[in-house]
């Protein structure tokens, strides 16, 4: 079977768009993506929409409305993809078998967030965004970044960080570690602005512990690897790619709200669900590498925690259990350490939550492009990784071909 192969990438820039529509954003990311191939629309054959939440513009049908603002009415379908922040991970999955399968040789994945339909900012700077939107009137918003931890088991959050020892210099080192990569992305929320300092972050408790949903499209082009020849001459192709899910934490309390394994979490174990270890360990196999070869890592770091929820998850030598906020606070999360983690900066760089799996998609293509200017890090094996949503986790490896 050919791998998929990653031929072209687009992107807005993430931030709070109250006069643009979905169809406003997606055809941005469209166009980016086609100028940077070069390949001609005619040749998509299949297009996959992620998107989160499903109220976003009102619209349910998204699937046409999007087929509309792309230009390729009636001569593809979209299949739709929506599971919380999990949403671009599903499509990343079934994009890249379709091309695997030999169904398709050249397809289309698209990923928005119109998160300004449903949260606003909280106005207070250096801060997250919490959800203040119109649900908040009917006593409970579904789009709040907390929302089902009600159903967290007592002391299993509280339990965990204290096995990881997790103190308010850790947390102010992953934010300081979160704005360096950020503020150098020409799309981040935060580009260049000024880096807070870490004593900075200590005097407000270590700082923001959540991300800011916001507003923003993605745009991957994938195909075949003689499809992707004519276009490319660096071939990036998804190695492995795999998707798990966990058992409802709001039905049986197992998770509190992120991926957690609350049980283990409060004895002091370890915090990641099973869900996560099995999804790494067939993604591993599928790619034929091991957690050791990686250049990179990006998971999903909408809270603090679930990043580190779901390095553990991987098992890569360097960072065993109730250990990753210690590797942060060492510094060699950095492009000059030892193992770079959260190259997006995504918590601070803004998360359109159904184009999160795509941003780290793309994140992870450009760095083995070496594309990315003062937040590369160095390459060594080709091997790039990154996963989403530590309660339905969806990864995905790159490799570049020699």
């Amino acid at each position: 079977m050919s791998k998929a192969y990653i031929i072209g990438y687009g992107q807005t820039r993430c931030g709070f768009f109250a006069d643009r529509d979905m169809r406003s954003l997606i055809s941005e990311a469209y166009i980016k993506a086609f100028h940077y191939s070069g390949i001609d629309p005619g040749e998509i054959q299949q297009m996959w929409l992620s998107q989160y939440p499903k109220t976003a513009d009102m619209q349910m049908t998204t699937g046409q409305v999007a087929i509309e603002a792309v230009g390729l009415g009636s001569r593809v379908g979209c299949i739709c993809v929506e599971q919380a922040c999990a949403s671009g991970g599903q499509a990343i999955h079934d994009a890249s078998l379709a091309i695997e399968s030999g169904r398709y040789r050249c397809v289309l994945i698209i990923g928005f967030g119109k998160m300004s339909d449903s949260m606003i900012s909280s106005g207070r700077e250096g801060l997250y965004f919490q959800g203040e939107g119109p649900f908040e009137e009917s006593g409970f918003n579904p789009f709040y970044i907390h929302a089902g931890a009600v159903l967290l088991e007592p002391g299993a959050g509280t339990e965990w960080n204290k096995a990881s020892n997790l103190t308010v210099e850790d947390l102010a080192a992953w934010n300081v570690l979160e704005y360096w990569y950020a503020t150098k992305h020409p799309n981040a929320l935060c580009y260049g602005e000024r880096i807070p300092t870490k004593e900075e972050f200590i005097v407000h408790g270590g700082g923001g512990i959540e991300s800011a949903g916001c507003d923003g499209a993605s745009v991957v082009i994938l195909g075949s690897r003689d499809f992707a020849k004519q276009y490319t001459d660096t071939m990036i192709y998804v190695a492995g790619v795999a998707h798990k899910l966990e058992a409802s934490y709001y039905a049986k309390q197992l998770d509190y709200g992120y991926g957690g394994d609350a049980p283990r979490g409060a004895a002091g174990e370890i915090g990641y669900t099973h869900s996560v270890e099995n999804c790494w360990k067939e993604c591993f196999e599928q790619a034929g590498v091991k957690p050791q070869d990686l250049d990179l890592v990006n998971t999903h770091d909408c809270v603090h925690s679930t990043g580190c929820l779901q390095m553990e998850g991987m098992h890569h030598p360097l960072i065993p259990d109730n250990t990753c906020y210690k590797f942060i606070t060492s510094g060699e999360a950095y492009p000059w350490g030892k193992l770079p983690l959260f190259t997006l900066g995504s918590a601070r760089f803004g998360q359109p939550r159904g184009a999160q799996a795509v941003n780290y998609l793309i994140e992870g293509y450009m760095q083995l492009k070496e594309e990315c200017g003062e937040w590369q890090v160095p390459i060594r094996h080709g091997v790039a990784a990154g996963m989403v949503s530590p309660g339905r986790p969806c990864a995905h490896i790159l490799r570049r071909e020699k």
